[in-house]
């Protein structure tokens, strides 16, 4: 039985992946979870903030490493924290949307993601005086409707291909082990969370991983 499970589990993974490729096939670079401009480069990516505890500290890791990320911001944590988020822009990093409140797209009807959308993107606009097409859905879940009514509306999707999931908050110890156990490779796009020490104290080990492998960082998609 254990094994059945095991094998479904494998076999839907894969059906996401093919199903990921088949987005970023067809949509012509309005969908991605793999980043191929530029070779032998990966592409940092952090959700949920500006956080007033951490994002100053990610920030001050990025800078001394020469690295710039991506930020999928949420809408009334830039309203709260403008500076942070303005931080960011001025340290040479892009960032996109993830929703006003961290709201599954799933749960919306096409016209309150859109609103959603908008409203996170007038905020980047009248805080920040910036504008940004990416967004990454919370939890990365998706469905058809939304997803073609987002694409239609001219925003990139940016999804990823690899995640180590440190929004466990289960220790660094543990986050450098699936580091790993999975290590950066090229084109890849990393999900980390912008929200708990652990992240910060594992990020000079996932840089160092980079570096042995040759691996540059990009924020070209």
């Amino acid at each position: 039985m254990s094994f059945l499970i095991s094998s479904i589990h494998v076999a839907v993974i894969m059906i996401n992946v093919i199903i990921k490729q088949l987005l970023q096939l067809f949509s012509f670079g309005h969908f991605l979870f793999r980043s191929r401009r530029l070779p032998n480069s990966i592409c940092l990516t952090f959700d949920d903030g500006p956080s007033l505890e951490y994002t100053g500290k990610l920030l001050d890791i990025l800078k001394q490493n020469n690295i710039k990320a991506i930020f999928f911001l949420i809408g009334n944590n830039v309203e709260r924290y403008p500076d942070l988020a303005r931080r960011i822009l001025d340290e040479g990093h892009q960032i996109g949307g993830h929703t006003y409140s961290h709201t599954e797209i799933p749960s919306m009807s096409p016209r309150q993601a859109i609103d959603d959308l908008f409203t996170t993107r007038n905020i980047f606009k009248k805080k920040l005086k910036h504008d940004s097409v990416l967004f990454r859905p919370p939890r990365g879940r998706l469905n058809i409707r939304n997803t073609l009514c987002i694409l239609f509306n001219g925003y990139k999707i940016v999804h990823w291909s690899v995640t180590y999931s440190d929004y466990l908050k289960d220790g660094s110890d543990q986050l450098n082990q699936r580091i790993s156990r999975r290590p950066p490779r090229s084109g890849d796009i990393i999900l980390l969370h912008d929200n708990n020490q652990h992240t910060l104290e594992s990020l000079p080990f996932l840089v160092d991983q980079c570096n042995q492998r040759k691996l540059s960082f990009t924020t070209i998609l």
